[in-house]
């Protein structure tokens, strides 16, 4: 038998739950495949998502580049939220549907 930890949600707190989600703003570019209405990367940004896309870490991104690791996670967390995504996977998701890379 699957025991529940914790307090289960209220109708009432459901209900705002989904009012809430429901009047989410999906970026624009999300629900379309053109690349036009991408926020644009820089020269620089698109240079290290395709070297996210090729597997470096920050690390090797930023001997590759001749910068600094803390500045790849600058440029990543500038892509990251150009793109409204929250993790590697998502950017590169958005990054081969989208055509970026």
């Amino acid at each position: 038998m699957l025991e529940m930890t914790g307090s289960p949600m209220s109708p009432s707190i459901a209900r705002k739950a989904l009012k809430l989600l429901s009047m989410a703003q999906i970026p624009t570019w999300a629900a379309t495949k053109s690349p036009v209405t991408l926020p644009l990367l820089t020269p620089r940004e698109k240079e290290i998502l395709s070297l996210q896309v090729e597997g470096l870490d920050y690390k090797e991104i930023g001997e590759r580049l001749y910068i600094s690791h803390n500045t790849v996670r600058t440029h990543i967390c500038n892509i990251y939220e150009k793109l409204h995504v929250t993790s590697k996977a998502q950017a590169i998701q958005v990054a081969l549907k989208h055509g970026i890379v």
